[in-house]
């Protein structure tokens, strides 16, 4: 059986949408009550019994870098604070994953940030892990899930979700054989990018979770420029679908889309009522709030 032992997040995005914040601070490292996002997603690949992480990073990524690595004068003020619990979440990771950084040194798209990493894949399948994606389910995390079902059937996986119209021209929309494989995996037969509601073949969108053969890194090695000379990897998938199969996995729990600032609002909402020391008061809070508005 083929194991999935490296995951791939790029985060090398400007984050345009949370400016000015993100003139000074990248935007995975924006927090969800006291973690950045990107320890949220990285949690989720050691939960997932991944082993390596590759990150893709853009030129000025020193505060990602330094948040993995405290600095000597920290851990000293923490400690003589008696506070090294503070970060105690920080070092438990490190201690479970071996994080390694690859630079892509020009935004050219997402296809392009994922083949940065093809030398450290081992020429074996990977899961790529999209970190404006937040999804929390009740049992394993996603990532687990889709791996389960990667080797049950030893096929490329995609996260998918059933979205409202109003949202199917703004994402990627599969199109999937009529006979569904069971009630969660839907055989994918084509993929298509932002779509209007009157030619969408679904309602099913690709949501930021992949588990992929290795193929594809030569795809996308072969791939050429899409609008604005930047490389796709919905491009290389479709290219991948003509040789093999791929199957839309339909996840179960709740997903936000953090890069929008609404939808970092409703993360941290959501996480924050999971918290017993936040529950009750926000719900209150909450509660008074919709009765004023």
């Amino acid at each position: 059986m083929t194991s999935v032992n490296t995951a791939i997040i790029p985060v090398a995005g400007l984050g345009t949408r949370f400016l000015p914040v993100t003139s000074s601070i990248p935007k995975v490292m924006l927090p969800i009550i006291e973690l950045p996002a990107i320890h949220l997603i990285i949690q989720e690949i050691v939960d997932s019994d991944i082993q390596k992480l590759v990150l893709v990073i853009g030129n000025d990524a020193d505060t990602i870098k330094q948040y993995f690595n405290p600095t000597e004068s920290l851990k000293k003020i923490l400690k003589s604070q008696n506070k090294e619990y503070l970060i105690d979440k920080i070092f438990e990771l490190n201690q479970k994953i071996e994080i390694r950084y690859v630079t892509q040194k020009h935004p050219r798209g997402l296809g392009h940030a994922i083949l940065q990493a093809k030398n450290l894949t081992q020429n074996e399948p990977v899961a790529v892990l999209l970190p404006d994606d937040i999804i929390s389910t009740t049992d394993e995390p996603i990532t687990k899930l889709m791996i389960n079902e990667f080797h049950r059937i030893q096929q490329s996986v995609i996260a998918i979700r059933k979205v409202p119209d109003d949202l199917i021209s703004s994402l990627g929309i599969i199109r999937h054989n009529s006979k569904d494989f069971h009630e969660k995996l839907f055989e994918i037969t084509e993929l298509i990018e932002k779509p209007s509601i009157k030619d969408a073949p679904s309602n099913l969108a690709v949501t930021g979770r992949y588990i992929i053969k290795p193929e594809i890194f030569d795809i996308l090695e072969n791939t050429q420029p899409g609008a604005l000379q930047e490389i796709q990897l919905t491009d290389a998938l479709s290219s991948l679908l003509q040789h093999q199969k791929i199957y839309g996995y339909k996840f179960p729990g709740e997903h936000f889309d953090i890069g929008t600032p609404l939808g970092l609002i409703k993360a941290n909402i959501f996480y924050a009522s999971q918290k017993s020391e936040f529950k009750k008061e926000l719900m209150n809070w909450l509660k008074n709030q919709n009765s004023i508005y």
